[in-house]
């Protein structure tokens, strides 16, 4: 059976306030969902992988390596979108 998105409304919050308190140091940064982490120069590749860690402790759900890319973790609603699909495996 497939969950809805509403059914994971907490990930967006809490990848929201993972990366401003953990990786930012700063809980009022100024991100959105849609805010470019990435190619935006926000974040690093050390960052991504504290927040793939992040996401397998706090949702209960293994992220592939191959799955660390770009498209899948430039922005929170791209992660979301990840943890989605792996929820949904």
């Amino acid at each position: 059976m497939t969950q809805s998105n509403s059914d994971h409304k907490p990930i967006r919050p809490a990848l929201l306030r993972y990366i401003r308190e953990e990786i930012l140091r700063d809980p009022d940064y100024a991100l959105d969902m849609d805010t470019p982490l990435i190619t935006g120069g926000i974040i690093d590749s050390f960052s991504i992988t504290h927040i793939s860690v992040f996401m397998e402790k706090e949702f209960s759900v293994h992220i592939r390596d191959a799955d660390l890319t770009i498209e899948n973790m430039d922005t929170i609603n791209d992660m979301a979108r990840l943890v989605e699909n792996a929820l949904s495996e």
